[in-house]
C-alpha cells in the first residue's frame, strides 16, 4: 500500500510551483515520523530534529 511515489510527486510538484513564483526555499512543518520521508527528498532540520511541544519538527529545503 506505501511506496507509490504518491507523496513525493505532490512534494516535488509543490517545489515546482514554488518556483515558479520565484520561491528559493520549501518549509514542511513535519510529525517526528514522516522526517525520514522529507530527509530522502533533499529537506534538512532547521531545529536539530527538536521537536515542538506538538512533536512537530520544522524541515526546509533550498530551491536554487
Amino acid at each position: 500500500m506505501f511506496n507509490r511515489g504518491i507523496g513525493s510527486a505532490l512534494v516535488n510538484a509543490g517545489e515546482n510551483y514554488v518556483k515558479t513564483l520565484g520561491g528559493k526555499s520549501t518549509s514542511i512543518p513535519s510529525s517526528v515520523d514522516a522526517c525520514k520521508f522529507y530527509e530522502k527528498l533533499g529537506h534538512y532540520y532547521v531545529n536539530d530534529n527538536n521537536p515542538d511541544e506538538d512533536g512537530v519538527v520544522l524541515m526546509k529545503k533550498d530551491l536554487i
